[in-house]
């Protein structure tokens, strides 16, 4: 019986000193796998959210160019009476 006991002892001391270097070569592998997937998750939403409001970023695109060219031309073609 003390030898059983002792035996498990061993084999307990064993265990508990490989377990955290298991741990966390599992931790690491995981996180490895998990941070390129959610990298690649979060650039598929971020393509789809774009394809969705892209006509709307267009418009205020658009809008904004031709306010500035208008602010341009401005500045090109003096006023009546300001030269």
């Amino acid at each position: 019986m003390h030898q059983l006991a002792h035996t498990f002892a061993a084999h307990v001391h064993r265990f508990s000193s490989v377990a955290p270097a298991t741990h966390s070569s599992v931790t690491m592998a995981l996180i490895w796998w998990l941070l390129p997937l959610f990298g690649v998750t979060g650039a598929i939403i971020y393509v789809i959210w774009v394809s969705k409001f892209q006509h709307k970023f267009e418009n205020q695109t658009e809008r904004s160019v031709n306010k500035f060219q208008r602010f341009q031309e401005s500045l090109e073609h003096p006023r009546d009476g300001d030269e």
